[in-house]
């Protein structure tokens, strides 16, 4: 099962950088379950985009709920 979810948050990691371009911050916030004010402070002091930061969190989120 924790490799399912791992193939799962790859694909996500991969492919979901091209649907996420754009994005609507209060949708990444609802999705992710992460606070806008702490996506912008994350974006602010990485310099990572929208979609990374999405990916980041949806990859961490997938690999918290398999352990």
């Amino acid at each position: 099962m924790k490799g399912l979810s791992i193939i799962i948050a790859a694909f996500i990691l991969v492919f979901g950088a091209f649907a996420s371009r754009g994005a609507n911050l209060d949708g990444i916030s609802a999705q992710t379950g992460i606070p806008v004010a702490t996506l912008q402070g994350e974006r602010a002091s990485t310099g990572l985009g929208w979609g990374e930061l999405e990916n980041a969190h949806l990859l961490a989120n997938a690999l918290s709920t398999t352990s």
